[in-house]
């Protein structure tokens, strides 16, 4: 992601700095995620066993969590403070699609 087309700096602005979200803030959602991740291989055999279905099952079970972790990493990646010469940028991002940015002269 370019910080630069995402705030719209102008040309006499300089990025000071730019500051993420820690991964301790969303310990708890990567718990689950991991979660998610590891269910369908732990009932792996199980689900097998259940022939085209269960196979269906683990295939829909392995998208949902791998689409549920890289959501997770773009929310996590995409929420920055940005310090400008001139302005405070707060960008927070709720989703793939859902983004908020406030911004203080």
């Amino acid at each position: 992601m370019n910080i630069k087309h995402t705030i719209e700096i102008t040309k006499d602005e300089d990025i000071l700095g730019v500051i993420h979200k820690s991964v301790i803030v969303y310990w708890w959602k990567w718990i689950f995620a991991i979660g998610i991740l590891l269910a369908p291989f732990i009932f792996f055999f199980p689900l097998i066993a259940l022939g085209p279905i269960g196979f269906i099952a683990f295939l829909g079970a392995l998208m949902l969590s791998v689409t549920n972790a890289i959501r997770l990493w773009s929310v996590m990646r995409g929420t920055m403070f940005v310090i400008t010469n001139k302005r405070l940028i707060d960008i927070e991002y709720f989703g793939f699609l859902k983004r908020e940015r406030n911004e203080m002269e």
